[in-house]
This record gives C-alpha cells, sequence and structure tokens, in this order.
C-alpha cells in the first residue's frame, strides 16, 4: 500500500476506528475495575454535553442536534428500557432504532444556519416533535399502530440471527450507505464523525435490544464528536475552503521546519481575470479547483499550497531547483493539455456573482506560469527565496507565459 493510500485510509478510520475499537474492547475484556460500573453511566452526559457546548461556539448545528439526539436517546434506554424489554420499553426501543440512524443521515446533509434562526428552531421543534410522537404510540391502546414498527418485510431465516425489527434495519443500513458514500466523496473531519457515531448508535441500540448497558458506546459516539469539532476547526484554519489544499497558514507552518536545501515554486493561473470577465467568478472558481487538484498531486514530492487568489505555491524539500524544474514541467504541461468544459448556464448558482459572456466558447484550456527557485549562498531566507520565486514568475509571464522560469 503507497503513502496516499496510507494517508486515506488513515483519515477514514482515525480517530473514531479506534476510539470504537476501545470501547469494544472495554465491554469484550475484564479489563475495567468493578467500581467503574458507578461512574461510566455517567460519563456519557458529560461528553455529550461538552460536543454540544463545542458545536454550539464554533457554530457547528448539526453536532449540536446530534448530541441533543444521542442524550435523549441514552436517557430513554438507560431510564425507561428495562433490561428485559417488553411492551412499552421495546416499542422505545424499536422506535429508537428506525429514528436514531434516519436523525443521524439527515443531520449530516443540514447547512449550517444557526440554532436561533428560524430555521434552527424549526429543526429543535421536528426533534421534538419525534420525541411526542414516540410517547404517543408507546401507549398501550395504541399498541396495533406500534406493531408496525416490527413489521417483518420479507421472511428470510437469516435475518432472526439480528435483534433489529427489519425496518431498524434497512434504516441502519440506507444510512451506512449513504453516510459512507458522504465521507468518501468529502473526508473532512466532521463526515468521519458522523460515519463512526452511526456505528457506534448501532452498536449501542444493539447492546440495549440484547439487555446491556449501551453506556461505553455512547460515550465513544460522544468523543468521536468532540475530537471532530476540534479536527474540523484546524482543518478550517489550515485548509483552503474553495479548493480543500492546504492554505497560507500551513504554508507558514511548513517552511519553519524545512532544513538547508529545498526548493520553492510559484505558480499563477495565465489570464485569470479574462477568464473571470468572460466565463463568470463560478467558472472561475471551477479553474481554481480544476487546477488545485492538478498541484495536489505534485509530481517528485512537492507540497503545495493555495497562496492567495490565483496564485499557488509548491515547496520541495531536499530537491534542487534543476531536479523541480523537471517536475514542474510535467505539472505545467498536464494543466495545460486537460480539457476544462465551462458548465452551462443551467447548472449555474441562482445567485451568481458575475454576468458570464454567452457567447464565450464551452471548452477550453487552463495555462499556469511557475517561478522557481531554491535556498543558496544568494537566497539564505525563506523570504528570499520566496522573492525569487516571485520573480521568476514574472519573468515566465513577460515572457509569454505557459512556461517554468528558474
Amino acid at each position: 500500500m503507497n503513502a496516499k493510500a496510507l494517508r486515506i485510509a488513515y483519515s477514514l478510520t482515525m480517530p473514531g476506528g479506534l476510539l470504537l475499537a476501545c470501547a469494544v474492547a472495554l465491554i469484550r475484556l475484564p479489563i475495567l475495575p468493578a467500581r467503574a460500573g458507578d461512574i461510566i453511566p455517567w460519563l456519557p452526559y458529560g461528553v455529550l454535553a461538552v460536543a454540544a457546548l463545542l458545536s454550539w461556539r464554533f457554530n457547528r448545528s448539526r453536532v449540536l442536534y446530534t448530541a441533543i439526539v444521542l442524550v435523549i436517546i441514552y436517557r430513554a434506554l438507560v431510564h425507561h428500557v428495562p433490561s428485559a424489554p417488553s411492551g412499552r420499553g421495546a416499542v422505545l426501543l424499536d422506535a429508537i432504532s428506525l429514528l436514531l440512524p434516519l436523525n443521524l443521515a439527515a443531520f449530516v446533509f443540514l447547512r449550517e444556519r444557526g440554532t436561533t434562526t428560524p430555521l434552527g428552531v424549526l429543526r429543535f421543534a421536528l426533534i421534538g416533535a419525534q420525541i411526542v410522537a414516540v410517547i404517543v404510540i408507546s401507549r398501550p391502546e395504541l399498541a396495533d399502530i406500534a406493531a408496525f414498527l416490527r413489521y417483518q418485510l420479507v421472511h428470510w431465516p437469516v435475518l432472526k440471527l439480528v435483534k433489529f425489527s427489519q425496518p431498524a434495519l434497512i434504516a441502519f443500513f440506507l444510512s451506512f450507505v449513504v453516510l459512507s458514500v458522504r465521507l468518501v466523496w468529502t473526508r473532512r473531519p466532521l463526515e468521519t464523525g458522523f460515519f463512526w457515531t452511526l456505528i457506534s448508535a448501532f452498536l449501542a441500540v444493539n447492546a440495549a435490544l440484547a439487555g446491556r448497558m449501551p453506556s461505553l458506546y455512547f460515550l465513544a459516539a460522544g468523543l468521536i464528536l468532540v475530537i471532530a469539532l476540534i479536527e474540523m476547526s484546524h482543518y478550517m484554519a489550515f485548509r483552503d475552503e474553495l479548493t480543500g489544499m492546504l492554505a497560507r497558514r500551513a504554508f507558514n507552518e511548513a517552511v519553519l521546519k524545512l532544513g538547508d536545501d529545498y526548493t520553492v515554486a510559484m505558480v499563477d493561473v495565465d489570464h485569470f481575470k479574462k477568464f473571470n470577465d468572460t466565463y463568470g467568478h463560478d467558472c472561475g472558481d471551477q479553474v481554481l479547483r480544476m487546477v488545485a487538484s492538478k498541484l495536489m498531486h505534485v509530481p517528485g514530492g512537492g507540497q503545495a499550497f493555495r497562496y492567495g487568489g490565483e496564485e499557488f505555491a509548491i515547496i520541495f524539500s531536499d530537491k534542487s531547483a534543476r531536479n523541480a524544474v523537471l517536475d514542474l514541467e510535467h505539472l505545467r504541461q498536464a494543466i495545460g493539455d486537460a480539457d476544462f468544459i465551462v458548465r452551462g448556464a443551467d447548472r449555474r448558482r441562482k445567485k451568481a456573482r458575475s454576468k458570464a459572456n454567452p457567447k464565450a466558447p464551452r471548452k477550453t484550456h487552463v495555462t499556469v506560469s511557475i517561478g522557481v527557485a531554491e535556498k543558496d549562498e544568494k537566497h539564505t531566507f525563506i523570504d528570499q527565496v520566496v522573492e525569487a520565486a516571485d520573480k521568476a514568475l514574472y519573468r515566465a509571464k513577460e515572457t509569454g507565459r505557459n512556461r517554468v522560469e528558474c
């Protein structure tokens, strides 16, 4: 497995997978002392409260709703569902098993609109409506309606091996598929957190269905949300929101770790202003994303950053400028050879930031100019190296663009 695959696997499984594995180990193995049983049932409340406070402070309403729902469900499982659920307790478990995965799948797609706005209040009201519906349907006189929560869609013998009702099992499966696709598509900390929270919730409800305490699984879910919030804050500080690549702050920190031999390349999109005037700013954003996608796979071990506007920076550690130029030529050619398809007007956002020329061609090419400089006797500090790379970039612009200058 190469380094890129390892990084992807790490981003998809850590730390949520590790926390959940620890919870499973603590449950399956006699590790905890006997007194821990008096403390552990209270820990999920504290951790989920921390997750709620952090999500409110960081304006992450999706996590806030998730933490609130998990606290409500955990309290219901601990205080209102007996160890051998039957009657009202069984109805509560069936309703929780069905609604929990559906809520988690819905929360992951919500936009951060705040919690005190009319939309935020409406979301709270929907959570409250679900609570009322579960309380009502658990009444003995509505047992016939509650029986639909355990309706058998198919009669497969293998399904008898699981304790979930078939509607709940379908809800968990569909939510798992949705969150898996979302995670692979975005690979952001919050999406990773939601994915592993769903797995934790599945194991927690399964434990409750089996008559066991689900405390450690809810504790793991709370810790996963807290860490996801912290990692997301770091992600937003060091990643460019538009392109997803490392931002200027990450560049400033990366240069502090450089040794005695390194090369810096400055990359600028050619005729970017003209492109914006011709096709519109939304298409300009597409150009930046396309160029960024190429830069994030720089050959020769280079690390790319969005430096500002349409300008990018690449750092080559332990590499001379002469050797880096060979890799940058391949990069420049790859960007220039790629077909850029301008999306149609029907796909533009409703509130476009600028009007595009309707007569402009729908297919074009994007080129970049690159300036390269290395640390040497003349340029001993990083600011001097970056300035030299900028001057080389200007020479590339003045001598025809779509070229690499050293």
